[in-house]
């Protein structure tokens, strides 16, 4: 793919500059001023865990989890029909990614997150569907990110994003 890249680059569209191709997990460090690091780069459908040190990724080392936004957003709708609120429609899985990209988050405590949910509202935020409907999220703004280390939990086998980096 570089190489027919750069092939059309310089010989069909006649562009004469030089040219740095690199790993998109490098330029997200380098776009942060480091050059060492591990990059999570989690997509619609597949999740990739990027070692790279000093500037060169490390393929050997480069981990792969089918389980991304996609599953997340499925999980949700399924955390919110628990709740009694009914997604089914393509439309709804748009609504659902976009109350995901709005409201959910990464616990770093999960005991504390699931405490804070049952005894408490502090978590709650609401959202207003295409149709005026105002709906309730709680504790699943954290319960669906969790199929990320948890991968059993959507029905995906394999160890989580914890255990691959």
């Amino acid at each position: 793919n570089r190489k027919k890249m750069l092939t059309t680059m310089f010989v069909h569209l006649r562009i004469s500059i030089g040219v740095n191709v690199q790993i998109q997990a490098v330029l997200t460090l380098y776009a942060q001023g480091l050059v060492t690091g591990v990059v999570v780069d989690s997509g619609d459908g597949v999740t990739h865990i990027v070692p790279v040190y000093e500037g060169y990724s490390i393929p050997a080392a480069v981990r792969r989890i089918d389980l991304a936004g996609r599953d997340i957003t499925e999980y949700l709708i399924k955390l919110l029909s628990l709740r009694g609120y009914s997604f089914n429609r393509t439309a709804d899985f748009d609504t659902a990614r976009q109350i995901k990209e709005k409201f959910c988050y990464v616990g770093c405590d999960l005991e504390l997150e699931k405490k804070l949910a049952l005894e408490t509202t502090v978590l709650d935020e609401q959202f207003t569907l295409p149709d005026g409907q105002v709906i309730t999220v709680g504790a699943e703004r954290f319960e669906a990110a969790e199929a990320l280390f948890q991968p059993r939990v959507v029905d995906k086998e394999g160890n989580g994003m914890s255990d691959m980096v």
